[in-house]
């Protein structure tokens, strides 16, 4: 398996029937997203990394375990894990990312990254 995986929190959470008018059902799935990704940073141990990318400000989100929550602020999430695919491949780690937009997955997959969507990530999260 991978040493780093990267998980587009916003993409995942909000899914394809995303409705502006009901952000508590993001909220709920946001903490879906992360309950299911904590254990797999728990299964996955301290040598992997693992970590959600949401866009916008900081957040309460729950509790993500060994799995690490961050933001994009002012930027697009798009850009923050583009550059952290980047910079593990200059590094020459393994890496994962976690998304179902097909324009940031073929930019990861051009830098040499591998693209899962959200079966798989579901599938790798029950272990």
């Amino acid at each position: 398996m991978a040493k780093h995986y990267l998980v587009d929190g916003t993409n995942l959470s909000r899914g394809a029937d995303y409705d502006p008018r009901f952000p508590a059902m993001e909220a709920l799935r946001a903490e879906e997203l992360i309950g299911r990704v904590a254990r797999l940073a728990e299964r996955l141990g301290a040598g992997a990394e693992v970590e959600i990318i949401f866009d916008g400000p900081p957040r309460p989100v729950g509790d993500a375990g060994r799995a690490r929550v961050s933001f994009s602020y002012e930027r697009e999430a798009d850009e923050l894990i583009q550059g952290k695919v980047r910079l593990a491949r200059s590094r020459g780690a393994g890496i994962v990312v976690a998304t179902e937009d097909g324009g940031l997955a073929g930019d990861v997959e051009a830098e040499g990254g591998r693209v899962i969507g959200r079966g798989e990530l579901w599938r790798l999260c029950s272990g």
